[in-house]
């Protein structure tokens, strides 16, 4: 937590309340620059970084669909044990930990995913 130097001041009885109720918009100012803007921006960067992954998942599953799409007719006309096979995809979304609704609500109150474990940057 940084010093608000206008509260200690005002502690000591060397500042009056009026004194730190102007100075507190520029403390919070310093604050935001030098403690909260580090971990803005590392928010950024991650929400990036996610919505890119996401896509280049959905780009892989298009880049193989037309070869699975012509193995899964295929496998409409053969059959093991009695059975078709299921072809799969490239990736199956239950492979995949998106972020859900209510993992941005439960850390908002927060609140992580029991599969997550708090690392503080």
């Amino acid at each position: 937590m940084k010093q608000f130097d206008l509260y200690n001041q005002y502690l000591n009885g060397n500042a009056t309340v009026e004194q730190v109720i102007e100075g507190w918009n520029d403390y919070m100012a310093s604050v935001y620059a030098t403690e909260v803007q580090p971990i803005v921006q590392r928010l950024e960067d991650a929400r990036k970084a996610y919505l890119n992954a996401v896509l280049d998942l959905q780009e892989k599953r298009r880049e193989y669909a037309q070869l699975r799409n012509q193995v899964s007719e295929w496998s409409k006309t053969f059959k093991v044990n009695g059975a078709h096979l299921y072809i799969r995809d490239v990736v199956e979304d239950a492979q995949v930990k998106y972020l859900t609704g209510a993992e941005l609500v439960g850390v908002q109150d927060g609140n992580l995913p029991a599969d997550v474990q708090r690392v503080r940057g």
